[in-house]
């Protein structure tokens, strides 16, 4: 799966939102040790970036092992839809994807 479809994106930007019965405040979470994850998590436009590699197997952790820029970001609950927390998504991938024309993105 790696190789068929994130080897081949320069970035990749993997939306979640909390654990059920958690709530998350918007947040990005990057490496920001690579200078593309760096970059990308900049480019979002939010407030809040975490720096971290990311736990061992986890999607952000191998792509920074293969130097491809990858941003997690984090916001609302599981429970319910929280608007403010989509719309902020919706406005950091559009910034990311605006900053980084002519680049393959995975989402």
């Amino acid at each position: 799966m790696w190789k068929e479809i994130f080897q081949n994106s320069d970035h990749i930007l993997d939306l979640h939102t909390a654990a059920l019965g958690r709530s998350n405040m918007p947040q990005i979470r990057a490496n920001l040790a690579n200078p593309a994850s760096n970059r990308s998590a900049r480019s979002f436009g939010i407030e809040v970036i975490l720096d971290s590699e990311g736990p061992k197997g986890s999607l952000r952790r191998t792509a920074d092992d293969y130097g491809i820029s990858c941003i997690t970001y984090e916001g609302g609950g599981a429970d319910e839809a929280d608007p403010e927390s989509i719309q902020i998504a919706m406005y950091g991938v559009f910034e990311c994807t605006e900053k980084f024309e002519g680049h393959s993105w995975l989402f």
